[in-house]
Order: C-alpha cells, then sequence, then structure tokens
C-alpha cells in the first residue's frame, strides 16, 4: 500500500481521527498495527523479516549497554552487525553472488538458494537495517541507554511513514518521542496536510510527467546525444521528485501524528559545492555514513592517501548500498573523484573569491547532470545489456530541436512552479516556508496542487523509485 494509492488515504482518514481518541499508549499500540498492516499489505512474508531485525537489536541492545562487561558488549555489536548485514546481503544481493557463482561454478545448485531467490527483495530492507544498527552503536557508544519497551523500540524500527524510503532515523531523535504524550496540536496538523500535498505534488505531477519524457526519449532508437543528454538532466529532477516527495509525505504524515522527523532534502541545485551536494540529498544516509563509518574510524594520524582511500571506499559501499553493479560504483567513485578534486583544487580559492560562485554553482550542477546521465539514469545499464544504437548526429537536427522546444512546452507547467518554490525556499533559508505563509498563499496553493494533482496525475503510477533500494 503506497502513498500514491487512494487505498492509503482512505486508511488514514479513518487512522489519524482515531489515533487522536487514544490515551498515550494506545496510540503507540494503533501504530504499530498499522505499521505493520501497511508494511504487510506488500508481502506478508517480509514481516517475518522485520520481526527478526526488531527482536535482535532489541535484545542485542540491553547487551551493548554500559552495565555490562566490555567482552559482551562487543559480542553483541558483532553480533547485531552480523544478523543485520547478513539478512540485508543475503535478501537484497543474494541474485548477484548466486549468478556470480554460477558463472565460476556451472554445476553448482542448490534448492535453498532457489527458494531465496523466490522469495524477493524485501521492501525496505536497506533503511531499517541501517535504523537497527545504529541503535545497537549508539548504545555500544554510550550515547544512549536500551530502551525496556518492547513496542516503542518496534514503533522505532517499523514506523509507516519512512519504513520502506526514509528518512533514516536515530533512536535518540524518533524513541523519545514515542515515549513521551504527544497533544493534538492543529498547527502541526495544518504543516504536515501542506507537506503531504507538497510531496504528492512532487511524485504525482513532477516526477511522473518527466519520467516519461524520460523514457520516450531513452527507447527511441533515432535519439541523438542532445536528446538523451536532455533525458539525464530530466532525469535527474525525476529522481530528486521521486525521492524528495516520498520524503516530504513521510514528513507530513509524521506531523499530522505529532512526530517530528529529519528534513531529508534540500534544493540541491543551489549546492555550492560536491560536499554542501551531500548536505542536501539524502541527509539521513550523508549523516549515518558520518557518524557510522568516518567518526570513530578516522585518526589525526591518517595521511591524504589513507583519508581519500577511506572516502573512496565509504562512496562505493554508498553505490553498491543501492545495488551490486558496476554503475553504482561507478556513482560511488565518482563523488569520492569529485570531493578529492573540489578539495585539493578549488576549496581554499573558493572561499577567497566571492566573484567565483556562480561558476562554481555552475561547475556543482554540472557535476550533477553528469552523474545523473551516466550512471543514475540508467545509462549504464542500457549500454551493457541493450546495445544502445545512439544516431550519428551528436548535436541533432531541426527535427530534435523541435522536441526539445515541445519538451519545454510539456513541462514547464509542473519544473517551474517546483523550481521557484525552493528557489524561494533557498533564499529565506526556511525549509518550512510554507507552513508559515500567509492563509490566503496556503489556501492558493492548495487549491492549485490538488487541481493540478487531478488534472496531471497519470493513471499508470509506477511506485516511488528508492523502493527498489
Amino acid at each position: 500500500m503506497s502513498f500514491d494509492s487512494i487505498q492509503f488515504w482512505l486508511l488514514m482518514m479513518v487512522l489519524i481521527p482515531f489515533y487522536w481518541l487514544l490515551p498515550f499508549r494506545g496510540k503507540n499500540w494503533l501504530l504499530l498495527g498499522a505499521s505493520y498492516l501497511i508494511y504487510g499489505l506488500w508481502e506478508p512474508r517480509f514481516l517475518l523479516l522485520l520481526l527478526i531485525s526488531t527482536c535482535t537489536d532489541f535484545f542485542l541492545g540491553r547487551l551493548a549497554s554500559e552495565k555490562n562487561a566490555q567482552p559482551q558488549r562487543r559480542l553483541a555489536l558483532a553480533l547485531s552487525l552480523t544478523i543485520n548485514l547478513g539478512l540485508l546481503l543475503t535478501f537484497k544481493h543474494f541474485d548477484f553472488f548466486i549468478d556470480s557463482a554460477h558463472v565460476l561454478f556451472p554445476a553448482m545448485r542448490s534448492p535453498v538458494f532457489d527458494w531465496i531467490l523466490a522469495v524477493g527483495f524485501p521492501i525496505g530492507i536497506s533503511f531499517y537495517t541501517f535504523q537497527t544498527i545504529s541503535y545497537t552503536f549508539d548504545i555500544y557508544r554510550g550515547r544512549i541507554l536500551p530502551t525496556e519497551n518492547f513496542v516503542d523500540f518496534a514503533l522505532y524500527v517499523s514506523f509507516f511513514p519512512q519504513l520502506v524510503a526514509g528518512p533514516i532515523e536515530r533512536a535518540n531523535r524518533l524513541l523519545p518521542q514515542f515515549q513521551s504524550e504527544r497533544v493534538l496540536d492543529w498547527l502541526q496538523i495544518r504543516e504536515g496536510s501542506l507537506l503531504v500535498l507538497l510531496g504528492l505534488f512532487k511524485k504525482l505531477c513532477v516526477a511522473s510527467f518527466t519520467a516519461a519524457a524520460v523514457k520516450s526519449l531513452y527507447l527511441n532508437p533515432s535519439s541523438n546525444w542532445l536528446l538523451l543528454g536532455i533525458a539525464g538532466l530530466l532525469m535527474t529532477f525525476t529522481v530528486y521528485a521521486d525521492f524528495s516527495g516520498y520524503s516530504d509525505i513521510a514528513r507530513g504524515l509524521g506531523k499530522c501524528l505529532g512526530i517530528e522527523l529529519i528534513i531529508n532534502f534540500k534544493p540541491f541545485v543551489f549546492a555550492k559545492n560536491p560536499s554542501d551536494f551531500w548536505n542536501r540529498w539524502h541527509r539521513s544516509l550523508t549523516l549515518w555514513i558520518r557518524d557510522y563509518l568516518f567518526v570513530g574510524v578516522r585518526t589525526k594520524s591518517w595521511g591524504q592517501i589513507q583519508k581519500f582511500s577511506h572516502m573512496l571506499l565509504v562512496f562505493v559501499l554508498i553505490g553498491l548500498w543501492h545495488d551490486v553493479h558496476l554503475a553504482w560504483v561507478a556513482f560511488g567513485a565518482f563523488h569520492a573523484f569529485n570531493i578529492l578534486f573540489y578539495q585539493l583544487f578549488l576549496k581554499s580559492s573558493y572561499r577567497k573569491a566571492v566573484i567565483s560562485r556562480s561558476p562554481f554553482e555552475l561547475t556543482t550542477f554540472a557535476h550533477l547532470y553528469m552523474l545523473f546521465f551516466f550512471v543514475f539514469s540508467g545509462s549504464c545499464h542500457v549500454f551493457y545489456d541493450n546495445g544502445w544504437p545512439v544516431s550519428s548526429n551528436p548535436m541533432g537536427s531541426v527535427e530534435s530541436l523541435e522536441v526539445c522546444f515541445s519538451l519545454m512546452l510539456f513541462l514547464a507547467p509542473v519544473l517551474m512552479p517546483l523550481l521557484f518554490f525552493e528557489w524561494f525556499q533557498e533564499k529565506t533559508g526556511d525549509y518550512d516556508v510554507l507552513a508559515k505563509a500567509a492563509w490566503p498563499l496556503q489556501a492558493a496553493f492548495v487549491g492549485v496542487t490538488i487541481a493540478g494533482i487531478v488534472v496531471l496525475e497519470r493513471t499508470s503510477s509506477e511506485g516511488f523509485i528508492y523502493f527498489n533500494f
């Protein structure tokens, strides 16, 4: 049951009012039941994996606390990492390992392998696995105390607005909200409702329309490099609108339930440098990587080569977190080398030369454009698997220019409002500016957005892109 389905919102129309009628503990039980129901509607078999991860870190977290001996604590952390990462690798990347093994050992067959492959991909496993691991890690480091209430912890792992595609939350931020009373706040509900509408507009209007344009350009064998370049650029906005739209809906639903979730996306086109880009794109993953793969691992004695090698490894792992494929290895390596180039050659001059700000912004956007064109848009897969025929005319013809002009007219009604809104967010520095606007502006936003969703919404929704990760 996805955010872009009618059934989901009919359920929310019943769930949210009933939720606010219940006492404190009743709210948590209702949310836990709703979370397992919504997740189970995708595939009931995956509920067992979610429960295993939950039970594993609930009990191992207690063993990892400072009141126990150090060997016990280390064993608890090691078991948490082994079990959680083992499940992640088995059910998310098992097909890659089996295919590789079949190439090396053609005679190797096992019904167990076939059963695991037949189970399929557990949606959201990449997100809730990181969330459970961080809980045990934080207890081991002495940052938080283990919770004694299983329902609270199970809700922390499975909270349905952010379960399947983030943001990746932390126990010290989310658990206390489940452990305290939530008071009905109409202002918070209004803010949440506006965020939900914004997210639906991004998904149903912007992402759906740009995705349709990208698909038609990529699948057209007569497309030349000009049109394919435009397709890569549009794919950037498709992924951004899809993923940030989901995050906006998740935050909005959280607010409607009295829960505050982290801002997962900020306007990426205004990033000043590659590092700033990662402070805007999928911020919860970036912060997770920083806190659990950088902090505590690097030391002051490391030289530049060690630091870069570590950074390269981390970014390659980020790519492999998405999928085990050469394209995603390139994704990580590209980012690592780009950040290294910026730090070695551009950082000091960038700080000194204010006049150079605009060129650096253009450089950063070019970096994003190339990233999505060659990796994220799937062009690598097309080259490897399909032998993509590209027109020999690199810059196109009059027909290509006509197609470009038609695309601009086709997409302007959905792209321009989004870009203007995010420019205003960046200009004011307020990412909740919509909730603080005067009520006539909010009413106009609601009316225009609902009309846009009704008129522009595509009937054949393909789900959210990051459900695949």
